[in-house]
């Protein structure tokens, strides 16, 4: 830990906010910057960084590893068995270590506008607690949407997708860093028209 008074590497670094954690390479170079609360996930995503550091800065070569096409990756999963979802309703799960992801169908028509809701509740200040991650797959089973997070949030979102064909979508309820993730906890999902 590193007390800066004056601020001088607060202006070094562009540090806008109080806490703010730095991982630093053996060569004085700033890997990554996270403000706010250090939780259980940054903790996470600061070893892998630390092994690993081109991840993040975009150097590593392409040519010898490809970068990763998705931010999660889903795991293989069998047909839901669970009923199709209808617009506007709420469905709550748990995500954990042994369950990192779930699956919800619901059936879709060519020219529908959705949003996609994932909320957990609110961890406590020590950063314990489901850092959500939702997907939202087509009925042919590729990608057509993911959420995206910088700093820890409560909820994740995709808004305002329009569906390209009539068919039965996925949507994947699962957290930030998918297998890799280290957060677990309760959430609601919801996806509206």
């Amino acid at each position: 830990m590193v007390s800066d008074p004056e601020g001088r590497l607060a202006d070094t670094v562009g540090a806008i906010g109080i806490p703010t954690s730095i991982l630093i390479d053996g060569d004085q170079k700033v890997i990554a910057i996270q403000i706010g609360n250090f939780t259980s996930v940054q903790a996470a995503l600061f070893e892998i960084l630390a092994r690993d550091p081109e991840i993040y800065t975009g150097s590593f070569d392409p040519v010898g590893r490809p970068a990763p096409e998705h931010f999660v990756e889903i795991l293989p999963f069998e047909e839901p068995d669970a009923s199709l979802l209808d617009y506007g309703e709420s469905v709550e799960g748990t995500i954990t270590d042994e369950t990192i992801q779930q699956v919800y169908p619901f059936e879709g028509h060519a020219g529908d506008v959705i949003s996609l809701v994932m909320e957990a509740e609110l961890a406590p200040l020590n950063g314990d607690g489901l850092e959500p991650y939702v997907v939202l797959l087509t009925p042919g089973g590729d990608y057509l949407a993911e959420s995206r997070d910088f700093l820890y949030e409560p909820y994740a979102q995709v808004q305002d997708i329009t569906l390209p064909e009539d068919g039965t979508y996925v949507v994947v309820a699962t957290r930030y860093m998918g297998a890799e993730g280290v957060s677990a906890g309760a959430y609601t999902l919801v996806v509206t028209k």
